[in-house]
């Protein structure tokens, strides 16, 4: 009920309603209609804008990078107004990069793709447990896809819906244990179905990366067994040694039985990790609980939503250490931005503020 909100009008009322109770919204995917799909991908192009791309569209027909090279490469973008040799030089350049890093995706970018995904995928009647494998469990900064792993009894009925999902464009393989699908970004999702025995030894290879792989098996090896994607089990006839933890049903119990303590995802890269766990000696990871503090906060002296003494106070709660203040200064207009003379008054807030705390923030 948005009737009283003062600058929302009844069709924009109307709008807001459609997309929130139906997920899409017709008049624009209306206004998306009109123009080929792959138009859109223009914008991807350092240097294009939607001035330069309507003119492309309008005057040479381009309606995709494709488009855009060959019309490059002839010389006709360079007749056109705001185009010349240098800059259609720069759209070649910029398509090669693209070109190259095509099925590059920054963690940040797909992060909230991949955790909506998984929370899909947990909610599904038949899903034991779910997690997202990977580079991306993985930490690393640059994506190529997204490997989730379910254990279930249900994996036609998991499958399906994956292959279902409103993000996916195309499909590449639909399998009873295996499926690969491409979002509308382009990012490449895989999806494993195992059982509940099976879960944590997937999991484990298939978070990678493939060097840690490597030692974990010739690690299984020398004790006399064969480790893969899906269980550990003795290697030939001859015996092999006892191992400290036979029945394996987490990650950790699978680096227990190989003698070893649990090592987190992010070191996985087979560059001394599995030595330092087999004598105890993995470094401790940064984790949230180690913040202290903070240094960049707005406050209500600019564009923040709470005061001063707001701010310092849920801080406290907490835990932190310091907060730092950083509200805009007077050349931020646009944020509401301090002078000279309310930057002054503000440290003189804080000098305050501090005192009051009786030098225990």
């Amino acid at each position: 009920d948005l009737g009283d909100t003062k600058g929302i009008g009844k069709a924009l009322a109307e709008k807001l309603h459609e997309l929130a109770t139906t997920g899409q919204l017709d008049y624009y995917e209306n206004l998306r209609g009109e123009f080929p799909r792959s138009i859109f991908d223009l914008f991807e192009i350092t240097g294009l804008g939607p001035k330069k791309i309507k003119a492309l569209y309008d005057k040479l027909s381009v309606t995709s990078v494709e488009d855009l090279e060959q019309a490059c490469q002839s010389g006709q973008v360079t007749k056109l107004p705001g185009f010349g040799a240098k800059s259609c030089s720069k759209i070649l350049d910029a398509i090669a990069f693209r070109r190259q890093h095509a099925n590059q995706f920054r963690f940040g970018d797909v992060s909230e793709s991949a955790e909506r995904i998984l929370l899909a995928l947990k909610d599904q009647a038949g899903t034991m447990q779910a997690t997202i494998a990977g580079s991306y469990r993985r930490g690393k900064e640059v994506l190529h896809d997204l490997d989730f792993i379910v254990s279930t009894e249900q994996p036609e009925a998991i499958m399906s819906f994956f292959v279902a999902m409103p993000e996916v464009s195309s499909i590449s393989v639909h399998g009873s244990t295996k499926s690969t699908v491409f979002l509308d970004s382009g990012l490449q999702c895989d999806l494993r179905t195992v059982s509940a025995e099976q879960y944590p030894l997937a999991l484990n290879y298939f978070t990678g990366s493939k060097e840690h792989n490597i030692a974990m098996r010739s690690r299984a090896l020398k004790l006399g067994y064969t480790l893969n994607e899906y269980r550990l089990t003795p290697a030939g006839d001859k015996e092999p040694q006892p191992l400290p933890c036979t029945r394996i049903t987490t990650e950790e119990d699978l680096y227990a039985a190989l003698s070893m303590d649990f090592i987190p995802p992010v070191l996985r890269e087979n560059t001394g990790e599995l030595e330092a766990a087999e004598k105890g000696e993995l470094p401790s990871l940064v984790e949230l609980k180690d913040l202290q503090g903070t240094f960049h906060n707005h406050t209500t002296a600019s564009d923040g939503k709470s005061t001063l003494q707001e701010m310092a106070a849920a801080a406290r709660n907490l835990g932190l250490q310091y907060l730092g203040i950083s509200d805009h200064s007077q050349s931020s207009f646009q944020a509401n931005g301090l002078d000279a003379e309310q930057l002054l008054t503000q440290v003189g807030d804080i000098r305050k503020l501090n005192e009051s705390f009786d030098g225990k923030f």
